[in-house]
C-alpha cells in the first residue's frame, strides 16, 4: 500500500483521445494511500477540481451500493420471466436496498453504510424473542 497523505497531489492536464479533436481534462489524484493514482477524465472544463472529485466520489459510492445490492439480492436470478421486464427487477432491487439502508439508519447508530448482507445476517435471519408487556415491549436477538 502506498503512502497516505492529508495533502493529495492533484495535477491535471488537457488531453485528446486518438483520432478525436475533443479536448478532455485529465486529473490524476495521488497520495490517497493507493499504489496507483486515481485518474478522472472529464469534458467538464470549468468546474473546480474539488467539486469534480466530490461528484466522482459520490458516484462511486452510488455505484458500489448498486453493485452490492445486485450481489446480495441475486440480480442474476430475476423475478420476472420475460427479459423485457428487467426494469422492474432493477427497481425492486434498488427499493429493497434502500429499505435496508433505512433499517441501518435505525439500528446501526446512523450507519447507513452497513451492507444489506450484514443486516440480513444480524437481524433478519436471526431468531428473535419478543415480549409484549403492558408498559413496554422487549425484543431480544439470539446473538
Amino acid at each position: 500500500m502506498g503512502h497516505t497523505s492529508r495533502n493529495p497531489r492533484i495535477p491535471e492536464e488537457r488531453i485528446r483521445v486518438q483520432d478525436d479533436e475533443t479536448e478532455l481534462r485529465q486529473i490524476a489524484i495521488t497520495n490517497l494511500g493507493h499504489d496507483n493514482p486515481t485518474l478522472l477524465i472529464t469534458n467538464q472544463m470549468k468546474i473546480a477540481v474539488g467539486k469534480l472529485i466530490y461528484r466522482f466520489a459520490r458516484r462511486v459510492i452510488i455505484e458500489n451500493t448498486i453493485a452490492d445490492a445486485i450481489d446480495f439480492f441475486y440480480m442474476d436470478a430475476l423475478s420476472s420471466s420475460v427479459p423485457l421486464k428487467i426494469e422492474m427487477d432493477v427497481l425492486l432491487t434498488l427499493m429493497a436496498s434502500t429499505l435496508y439502508r433505512l433499517l441501518a439508519l435505525c439500528v446501526e447508530n446512523g450507519r447507513e453504510t452497513t451492507k444489506p448482507r450484514t443486516l440480513f445476517r444480524k437481524l433478519i435471519r436471526n431468531q428473535v424473542k419478543i415480549q409484549i408487556r403492558p408498559d413496554d415491549n422487549v425484543v431480544t436477538l439470539s446473538r
